[in-house]
């Protein structure tokens, strides 16, 4: 029997999903609802005004948290969250570190209803082969745990930072002549 069936959440269609968007902060219980709204909560409108402090309070205690965590990067600088303008603590050396580059990213493309069934399109990216692999793989074992099924149509190849580039440090080199100033170069995803 499907399993959202035979616990009663749909009925009448079919429950197979061809594919899935899977995303979750918790990486501590303690303060995975915290985590959470720092995470998600500066992405919703039109939550009322006590909901919306609710929110706020949580991602707060989240940054407060992490900050008491100390954590620190590869050269040993410790990383914390700071109170911005744009959203709840969306700025400091943590911030500036989780947006330096993402690894490998599962992005939701088109979500649709097509013949009694859900149907998802993503875009699977990542600098490292294996982990772009790797999260195919898991995506294609929910599919199959849920019901559904998963197919690859074409993919994004990897892409790996390349400390050493003569492209760049041409580019760096015709910038700066052009401008009088250093180019800042960034890895991005």
């Amino acid at each position: 029997m499907p399993y959202l069936e035979s616990i009663g959440a749909v009925e009448g269609i079919s429950d197979a999903v061809a594919g899935s968007m899977c995303w979750c902060p918790i990486t501590n219980l303690d303060y995975a609802s915290e985590a959470y709204e720092w995470n998600m909560g500066v992405t919703r409108d039109g939550l009322s005004d006590e909901m919306q402090q609710l929110s706020d309070s949580m991602a707060e205690e989240f940054a407060l948290y992490l900050d008491d965590l100390q954590l620190k990067d590869e050269e040993g600088n410790v990383l914390l969250l700071e109170a911005s303008d744009e959203g709840i603590y969306q700025a400091g050396s943590y911030y500036d570190y989780l947006q330096q580059v993402v690894e490998t990213s599962l992005n939701l493309g088109i979500m649709e209803l097509a013949d009694e069934a859900f149907v998802a399109h993503f875009s699977i990216r990542s600098s490292v082969r294996s982990r772009k692999y790797l999260l195919c793989h898991k995506l294609e074992f929910l599919c199959e745990l849920l019901g559904g099924e998963a197919e690859s149509t074409s993919e994004y190849p990897e892409w790996k930072f390349r400390a050493e580039s003569h492209l760049r440090d041409v580019l760096c080199a015709v910038y700066e002549e052009q401008t009088g100033k250093k180019m800042q170069v960034q890895a991005i995803h």
